[in-house]
Formats: C-alpha cells, structure tokens, sequence
C-alpha cells in the first residue's frame, strides 16, 4: 500500500485537482458526502477518497463501491492498518485502491 501523501502527490502530478471533505452527486441524484474527491482536470475522471471510520470494515467497503459507482468514480480507501484477508479480498473485488497514511 502507498500512502496518502504518495497518492495526492501522484494524483497532482497527474492533473487531478483535489478537495477534501467534498461533495458528489450521483447518477441517482442523491448528493453523497466524501472525505475527499479528486477530478481530472481534462477528462474528467474522479476518484473519491474515503477515510476509515472504525465502524464494520465489510460495511464501510459496500458504502464506499455504492457511492463510486453511483457518482461514476473510483473508490479509494484510506485504513491505518493492514486490513483482514476478507475485508482485503472484498475491496480488491471491487477494485479499490487501499492507502494507509
């Protein structure tokens, strides 16, 4: 895993503007809160970044894919630990990048 300055830094040096604590609105028309949303200044790409809350990991891992998939973005998954072989087998199925700090 890289860390999250590595990612932001990497993400600038890509053309990614990046805000924290941001809003999306998805295709459903809800409005979703992330912790941090980077968007491609030429295509248009965006990622959205998600802090680790401590609550159920699995659950947290759904949410984070939900929003993605409804705002049409990546998920990314900031933890501060090494996540459990299921937690890691559930994001890596759906294809979320993980950081640590």
């Amino acid at each position: 895993m890289i860390t999250v300055s590595e990612f932001v830094e990497d993400l600038k040096k890509q053309g990614y503007d990046i805000k924290f604590n941001a809003q999306i609105k998805g295709k459903s028309g809800l409005v979703h809160q992330v912790d941090g949303l980077a968007k491609h200044a030429k295509n248009g790409k965006k990622i959205i970044v998600w802090l680790e809350k401590h609550g159920d990991t699995a659950i947290e891992i759904i949410q984070i894919f939900a929003i993605a998939y409804d705002a049409d973005a990546d998920p990314c998954y900031v933890v501060d630990r090494e996540l459990g072989e299921e937690e890691r087998r559930l994001a890596e199925y759906y294809k979320m990048k993980l950081l640590l700090p």
